[in-house]
């Protein structure tokens, strides 16, 4: 007997699906392995989390060898530095 719920997009509050969107986003462009990347989003891991954990706490959260962490920790910070772009002024003539 299947006792899953579903979730129906529209009971959500917006927030909480941007909120998602993005963090998938951000997962989504690291340059990693796609198997590591759905791992990440299943577990609800942010690129935020991967920046804040250092690369041993990563390999043990994740059961993970701390060469492969120091990869995914080193992928979160290449897209952090990618992804703040500066703010240019704008010249009205």
């Amino acid at each position: 007997m299947n006792t899953a719920t579903k979730v129906d997009i529209h009971d959500l509050p917006i927030e909480s699906i941007k909120e998602e969107l993005t963090i998938t986003n951000s997962i989504n462009q690291l340059d990693v392995a796609d198997g590591l990347k759905g791992l990440f989003i299943k577990k609800g891991f942010g690129l935020k989390l991967l920046l804040d954990t250092p690369a041993s706490g990563l390999a043990k959260m994740l059961g993970i060898d701390n060469y492969v962490a120091s990869i995914i920790h080193h992928a979160a910070r290449k897209v952090q530095k990618t992804s703040i772009q500066p703010i240019r002024k704008i010249r009205w003539n």
